[in-house]
């Protein structure tokens, strides 16, 4: 879950990976110093190790966890829409500043900002656009 029990795709892109890295983050270093504490006191091995082998254990545990709660906690979604923008805008059908575009069509009054999203405000125009497909 996201901010204020959103879902993270319900959020956008920009603010579900700041979810994502939060996320991450935080189990990254629980994990990292639950892990590196444990090695170092021989509950999973044989005994203790060196202090350079119990950091290595801390940190590469903390960083695969804190990298799977961070995808899974919106840094996915965060990815998939990135590519997606990239492709469409290499493809030339959008441009790659999608808010300025939004930004300059609300300017010239071709669309009605409603909420987080965008209308068009002419009808004509709008039942155009739906019959082109």
């Amino acid at each position: 879950m996201g901010i204020a029990g959103d879902p993270p795709h319900a959020l956008g892109g920009n603010r579900s990976f700041a979810v994502a890295v939060r996320a991450g983050l935080i189990v990254a270093m629980i994990v990292g110093l639950i892990f590196g504490l444990s090695f170092g006191t021989g509950l999973f091995g044989a005994g203790p190790h060196t202090l350079r082998g119990n950091l290595g254990y801390g940190l590469v545990s903390g960083l695969v966890s804190g990298l799977g709660v961070g995808l899974f906690c919106g840094g996915m979604f965060a990815l998939k829409h990135t590519v997606l923008r990239l492709l469409l805008w290499m493809s030339g059908v959008t441009p790659l500043c999608y808010v300025v575009f939004l930004r300059n069509a609300k300017e010239l009054l071709f669309l009605r900002q409603v909420g987080a999203g965008y209308v068009f405000i002419h009808r004509l125009l709008q039942e155009y656009f739906v019959s082109l497909l």
